[in-house]
């Protein structure tokens, strides 16, 4: 069978040997009205009903009784990871230049370095993107698609590839790094402002997680580049919860 937490589009880990399936979920999660969809073989049965709306904030035990009418009973139980790691969006040649584009390379190393040094995470996104009149942006494995030299990519940052502006869509890994590391939070810089950057933005909101903006180090194309930022740093981030800070104020 499988399980998911429909509002979030969170896949649960079934453990058959301990007949546990565990979430791990972002900071913000609401754990209190979930709706799981358990898709179970045809024949069985689940108690309590699948359908129904449940509290994750304790372990909860569910029955699945097979055609055959053995019985097995799972532990329902997820785990909520608070801590924060810094997601750098898009910051890869084929994307260069851009509008203060020294600017934004200058803040996001300056917090690449902060992350090393108090020993958290660094995700690099990278877009392999073809455009609909099927010229490539920065195809993977060339010298466009590779992190700009300038933010320093080492071996033990995570890079996860992406091919729209959703860097939490489904066809990528970054769910599973984020769930291997206990990240639950994301302070997000990058390229562009009203495009792939907001876009994960959005798709990190949806999945419960804390997103934190470098408000001084994402940008976008002229024209309209600082109004496009001004808009999204002042009036559209702030509308959806999310907390806009410059670089250097922000502590990992």
């Amino acid at each position: 069978h499988k399980i998911m937490l429909r509002d979030y589009g969170i896949r649960g880990k079934i453990d058959q040997e301990q007949n546990e399936i565990r979430f791990f979920v972002g900071a913000l999660t609401d754990l209190s009205d979930i709706y799981m969809l358990i898709i179970i073989p045809e024949g069985a049965s689940i108690s309590p009903p699948k359908t129904e709306r449940v509290n994750l904030t304790e372990p909860l035990s569910y029955t699945v009784t097979a055609p055959n009418g053995n019985n097995r009973i799972y532990t329902v139980s997820a785990t909520m990871h608070t801590d924060t790691a810094l997601l750098v969006v898009d910051l890869q040649n084929g994307y260069f230049p851009f509008y203060k584009d020294d600017s934004v390379l200058l803040h996001t190393r300056s917090m690449i370095d902060r992350v090393r040094s108090s020993g958290k995470e660094v995700i690099f996104i990278q877009t392999d993107y073809t455009s609909y009149s099927g010229e490539n942006d920065s195809p993977y494995g060339s010298w466009k698609f590779l992190v700009h030299e300038d933010l320093n990519p080492g071996g033990d940052d995570h890079y996860v590839v992406k091919w729209g502006q959703d860097s939490f869509a489904r066809d990528t890994e970054l769910m599973e790094v984020l769930n291997e590391n206990e990240l639950g939070a994301l302070v997000v810089c990058g390229i562009a402002t009203h495009a792939c950057v907001h876009g994960t933005i959005e798709g990190g909101v949806a999945k419960g997680y804390r997103i934190i903006v470098a408000g001084n180090a994402h940008s976008s194309y002229n024209p309209g580049a600082q109004e496009r930022i001004s808009t999204y740093n002042q009036l559209k981030w702030p509308a959806m919860g999310i907390d806009v800070m410059n670089a250097e104020a922000i502590h990992f």
